[in-house]
C-alpha cells in the first residue's frame, strides 16, 4: 500500500487492492477491458504514473468493490492469494479450440490484434513447453505449463470440477497474522460479553419468586421490557421484589393499571399475574 509519503501501491496478496487516501478510492487490479468501462461510467479516473484507478465520489466506492467481487472474486480487502500452476494438457481437455484463456477476471492468454503472438497478463508466464498462435485459436506443446500468481484463493472454488483439476497450488500468500490474533480477540471479548448477557437474561426467565406482600406503603411495581422474535415489543409487569426482573423503576398502582390497560400482561412466571389480578387489575 502506498504510505504517506506516497510510495506504489503493491499488489498486495490476490493482486487486487483498493483504499482510501484523502477522501479518493484508489484500485489496483488486473487489467480487464469490462471493468475499464465500469470505471468510466463510475467516473473513475486512471493515473498512468502510479498505475491506479481513481474514484473520488463516494456514491461509486460500494459499486466498485462490487465490481471487483464479481470480475476478480476480490474486493480490494487484504485476504488469502494463491500461485498456482496451470496444466494446458489437462485444461485442454475440457475445452474446444480456444483463443483466450481467462481466470477470475484475468486474461490469463490471448491473441494480440495482430494475430502474430500469444498475450500473457503481468501475473503469468509459461514455464514449462511453449504456447503459441494458430490462426485464431492457441496452441501449445505437450506438456505445456503456466504459472499464475496472486490469484484470490477463493476462485479455485468457482471453477468448474474438470478445470479446477487442471490447476495445482505452489503458494499460498496469507494474511498478516498478528492483526488477524488482534480481530480474533476482539470478536471473543464481544462473544463474551453477548454470553453473558444471554446467561443473564435466562437466569432471569427462570427466577422463581412468590408474590411479594403488600408494605404499608402500598405495592410497588417494576416494568420489564423484552423484544420479541418478530420485533414486537412485550411489556411485563412485576412486582417489586421479582428476581426475574433486571429493572428498578418502581410504579404505583395506578401506573400499573394505566400499563395493563395499555396492553402490558402481567408476570404469570413469579407470581405476579395473580398479585394483579387479586388487586383487581387485570
Amino acid at each position: 500500500m502506498r504510505t504517506a509519503a506516497g510510495s506504489e501501491v503493491s499488489r498486495g496478496a490476490t493482486g487486487v487492492v483498493a483504499q482510501i487516501f484523502d477522501d479518493t478510492l484508489e484500485v489496483s487490479c488486473p487489467w480487464n477491458p469490462y471493468f475499464v468501462a465500469e470505471a468510466r461510467s463510475l467516473r473513475g479516473r486512471w493515473d498512468k504514473e502510479r498505475r491506479v484507478w481513481r474514484f473520488a465520489h463516494l456514491e461509486s466506492y460500494s459499486a466498485v468493490h462490487e465490481l471487483l467481487e464479481e470480475l476478480f472474486h476480490a474486493d480490494g480487502s487484504e485476504q488469502p492469494g494463491v500461485d498456482v500452476l496451470l496444466d494446458l494438457d489437462r485444461f485442454q481437455s475440457h475445452h474446444a479450440a480456444i483463443s483466450m484463456i481467462e481466470i477470475a477476471g484475468r486474461r490469463i492468454a490471448s491473441i494480440n490484434h495482430e494475430r502474430s503472438e500469444v498475450q500473457l497478463d503481468a501475473t503469468a508466464s509459461v514455464v514449462h513447453g511453449q504456447l503459441d498462435v494458430g490462426g485464431d485459436f492457441l496452441e501449445w506443446s505437450p506438456g505445456t505449463m503456466i504459472e499464475i500468481c496472486r490469484l484470490p484463493e477463493v476462485t479455485l472454488q468457482y471453477l468448474a470440477p474438470p478445470d479446477r483439476e487442471s490447476f495445482h497450488v505452489l503458494t499460498r500468500h496469507g494474511l498478516n497474522i498478528e492483526d488477524l490474533q488482534r480481530r480474533k480477540a476482539q470478536l471473543q471479548e464481544e462473544i463474551d460479553q453477548l454470553q453473558l448477557s444471554i446467561q443473564r437474561e435466562s437466569d432471569a426467565d427462570f427466577g422463581i419468586m412468590p408474590p411479594v406482600e403488600a408494605s404499608e406503603s402500598g405495592r410497588a411495581w417494576r416494568l420489564r421490557c423484552r423484544w420479541q422474535g418478530n420485533g414486537l415489543e412485550r411489556r411485563t409487569v412485576h412486582l417489586d421484589g421479582c428476581f426475574t426482573s433486571p429493572s428498578r423503576r418502581a410504579l404505583t398502582d395506578a401506573e400499573v393499571s394505566d400499563l395493563i390497560a395499555g396492553g402490558a400482561s402481567a408476570c404469570r412466571t413469579c407470581g405476579c399475574y395473580r398479585a394483579a389480578r387479586d388487586a383487581g387489575l387485570l
